[in-house]
């Protein structure tokens, strides 16, 4: 790799090991033991990169911090730069192995951006769309990406594919955690509010920071859903009821916000999956309730 692809990836790979290793400062040595490790295997043109970052970081540590760039701006740029590597993977091929180092790692530091950015200003990141690019770019494409190549009889894709569902699923876990704690004893009022439909005292109940903070936590209950609706797919052959998480996850999403239909239809996914009409109609109907103009099909596997 060579040229501007080189060096962004390069770049990328120092970001994503400061990421995972060196804010602790592993193995005894601090962020200075971390370059050193990282110039060992880069050869010259890592050398000087590392280099400069452990001036940066040494002269950081002697004066004050300056005001951070927006991160905002380098989430933009890894979206581009996640989209363009994708594309450049389907024109290339139709059928490619399942590992993909590049894109793991650009998927990984822009899932950190979000996140930081969720956790920061939800109000703000609500606005700009943070969960649907979190959750569209970071961990769907890619598991559909996999989907497809199980779908090809490719023997390693299958096992992948359960290590990013088991990734995915661990993240969603913990942002919910984090979300409910940031609520506090909130959440279970605004919950029985909404239940009630009484929309106007749920509204009140939150400003716009936990407002945010409330979509997220149902979105993120989606997602879990999707997640295990997968594994159930692809991972589970041996479990006598593989779809039990996925409904747990949809069911629990239904109870937080019974006004918002989108559970209601994943819950009717669920449903046809199992060869239960009965149950599929009924959850489309109270998806309907909620939004009449919903087309019949509009409940699709997704």
């Amino acid at each position: 790799m060579t040229g501007t692809g080189g060096a962004m990836y390069l770049i990328l790979l120092l970001r994503t090991a400061w990421l995972v290793g060196f804010k602790t400062g592993t193995d005894g040595g601090g962020m200075g033991a971390g370059w050193g490790r990282l110039e060992a295997g880069r050869g010259p043109a890592g050398a000087a990169i590392a280099d400069e970052a452990k001036l940066s970081s040494e002269s950081h540590a002697k004066s004050p911090p300056a005001a951070s760039p927006k991160p905002t701006n380098e989430a933009q740029t890894l979206e581009r730069t996640l989209r363009d590597h994708d594309a450049r993977k389907r024109i290339a091929r139709t059928t490619h192995p399942p590992f993909d180092p590049e894109g793991d790692t650009l998927r990984l530091c822009l899932r950190e951006l979000h996140e930081d950015a969720l956790l920061a200003d939800p109000a703000l990141a609500a606005a700009r769309g943070t969960d649907e690019k979190l959750w569209n770019l970071v961990f769907y494409a890619r598991i559909e990406e996999l989907r497809a190549l199980v779908g090809k009889d490719q023997p390693a894709a299958r096992a992948v594919l359960g290590r990013q569902i088991e990734s995915a699923a661990g993240f969603y876990r913990v942002l919910v955690m984090t979300l409910r704690t940031g609520l506090g004893g909130r959440l279970n009022g605004v919950c029985a509010a909404s239940y009630m439909r009484r929309d106007s005292e749920a509204a009140s109940a939150l400003d716009p920071r936990q407002s945010a903070m409330f979509a997220s936590i149902y979105k993120a209950l989606i997602y879990l859903g999707d997640l295990e609706r997968y594994r159930a797919m692809y991972c589970e052959e041996d479990n006598p009821d593989p779809w039990k998480p996925a409904r747990a996850y949809y069911e629990e999403a239904v109870r937080m916000n019974p006004n918002n239909g989108r559970a209601h239809c994943q819950l009717a996914i669920v449903a046809t999956y199992t060869k239960n009409d009965f149950e599929a109609i009924f959850w489309y109907s109270l998806r309907r309730d909620q939004n009449p103009a919903m087309e019949i099909d509009s409940i699709s596997e997704t």
